[in-house]
């Protein structure tokens, strides 16, 4: 999908690059980052497809993504949008 697009959805879902920022506690510019697929993060493309409710495999057809990273116990991201917005 075209980083134009994912942000298209994330504001049809009522959300922003830059709300998932605040949300994750990140740079909005590291969002960016990963929308324009410039590095890869698995917790915030994860997030994105939570937003938006499109699968991971839809935002980032690349493949990047088709399996989760091996687990670390400091990198824990809550996954669940904040109180309010709605997923999709």
């Amino acid at each position: 999908m075209h980083w134009a697009d994912i942000n298209a959805a994330l504001y049809k879902a009522g959300s922003s690059p830059t709300q998932v920022a605040r949300d994750l506690g990140v740079k909005p510019a590291t969002v960016s980052i990963i929308i324009r697929r410039k590095e890869s993060s698995y917790n915030i493309a994860s997030y994105l497809s939570v937003v938006t409710g499109i699968p991971l495999n839809r935002l980032f057809p690349d493949g990047r993504y088709n399996k989760p990273p091996k687990s670390n116990p400091r990198r824990g991201a809550d996954l669940t949008p904040a109180k309010g917005r709605a997923a999709a």
